[in-house]
């Protein structure tokens, strides 16, 4: 049996196989294996209150379907709400403005959410 694939890799992921073999017929998956692929993630806070000003690094956890940890190829973050509860791509919350966020993490095509909810800033004494 004779087999040729062309393989593309980044950071060393596993980004795309294309080829054959000749006897095979199939082509070759892509991503990570099933049993480590990014089913869920899981976030460290379901929600949090802050005041205007306070920040908070939240944190998520991309999980296999058995529930296991896994890595992701990508972790995105984002806000609904910029302008109230920003977010870097470290997960550094910044409460901006009085109001309420969902702070997204996407792992892989799976995604999670916190919600954020912002009070005014607190009177100093």
């Amino acid at each position: 049996m004779r087999a040729l694939f062309t393989c593309a890799v980044a950071v060393g992921t596993l980004v795309a196989c294309h080829g054959s073999a000749d006897n095979a017929g199939d082509t070759p998956a892509t991503g990570p294996a099933p049993s480590t692929a990014v089913a869920s993630v899981v976030m460290r806070y379901s929600s949090v209150e802050l005041s205007v000003g306070d920040t908070i690094t939240i944190g998520a956890a991309p999980r296999t379907v058995a529930g296991q940890p896994t890595a992701a190829r990508s972790m995105l973050w984002s806000s609904s709400a910029p302008d109230i509860a920003a977010v870097t791509q470290n997960a550094l919350v910044t409460a901006i403005a009085p109001g309420t966020a969902s702070v997204i993490a996407n792992a892989d095509g799976h995604s999670g959410a916190t919600m954020v909810t912002v009070k005014p800033a607190k009177a100093a004494r």
